[in-house]
């Protein structure tokens, strides 16, 4: 068996002037933690762009909420939109750890979150391309399903990370096996979503829609300023299958400094 993989924080960009205080900064979502946002790529300037330009669209924003929970650090997460919906991907510890439930501090932190109705949680488990044993990747699945017998701790999907992108008979059984464990597990609540992080344009043998594929692949994964030009992602989209909504960036480090028009045209060249 491989061992998991560790958690690897993403690289910080080089020593920057001081952000401007929160209220000014150029981010719909004011929130005083260090998130890592997922912009849908179809409807991306909900996200990225002050409430008065944005447009009321049917958006639900991702967060992949790694941090240790210090008191207070996840209240505002959801507390400044509470109109928003939101999907959380919580990972305790590389995925849900070896014990049936979390430490309290992560416990008492995940079951606050359960009181919002606009909040629904899914839980990381890392793919490693395939090369992790399906055995290790099911009984976290198994784990994940567990959580449901305590109040407010249950999840409503997986978010798999580093999923396969080269085209294989392995690969697409292992997806597919992976996939059908969590839509026939009782204790993943309704929708059971899935979320896959190639983190890149996979093949398209493993996106075909189906009662078992992936609801959102994530085609970029890595730093705001090198995220791909909507050109680029819209031409290379032609031949996937799906729509707009199953397909997403994973975007961390927006530059501070960066303009309210600059940041408008950025969300417009994501926009396929």
């Amino acid at each position: 068996m491989h061992p998991p993989p560790q958690f690897v924080p993403f690289p910080k960009r080089p020593a920057q002037k001081p952000p401007p205080p929160v209220s000014e900064r150029c981010i719909a979502l004011s929130v005083t933690i260090t998130l890592i946002l997922l912009l849908a790529i179809g409807i991306p300037l909900g996200i990225i762009l002050p409430h008065k330009y944005v447009l009321k669209l049917p958006l639900t924003i991702i967060v992949p909420l790694y941090i240790y929970p210090e008191p207070g650090a996840w209240d505002l997460l959801v507390l400044k939109s509470k109109e928003q919906e939101f999907l959380v991907i919580i990972n305790p510890y590389n995925g849900p750890g070896a014990f049936p439930k979390p430490n309290p501090p992560f416990l008492e932190n995940f079951q606050k979150l359960d009181v919002f109705p606009n909040v629904r949680k899914i839980g990381y488990i890392n793919a490693d391309r395939g090369n992790r044993p399906n055995t290790t990747v099911l009984s976290e699945i198994e784990t994940y399903s567990g959580w449901s017998g305590t109040e407010g701790l249950a999840v409503h999907g997986i978010f798999f990370d580093q999923t396969p992108v080269e085209d294989s008979l392995e690969n697409r059984a292992y997806l597919e096996l992976v996939f059908t464990a969590v839509r026939n597990t009782t204790g993943i609540l309704p929708p059971q979503m899935i979320v896959t992080n190639p983190g890149t344009l996979p093949n398209a043998n493993l996106t075909l829609p189906s009662s078992h594929g992936a609801d959102l692949t994530i085609l970029y994964e890595g730093p705001f300023w090198d995220a791909p030009k909507h050109e680029k992602m819209k031409g290379k989209l032609k031949e996937m299958p799906g729509g707009r909504e199953n397909y997403g960036y994973l975007v961390h480090s927006a530059p501070a400094e960066m303009s309210r028009p600059r940041l408008m045209m950025r969300g417009r060249m994501w926009g396929i």
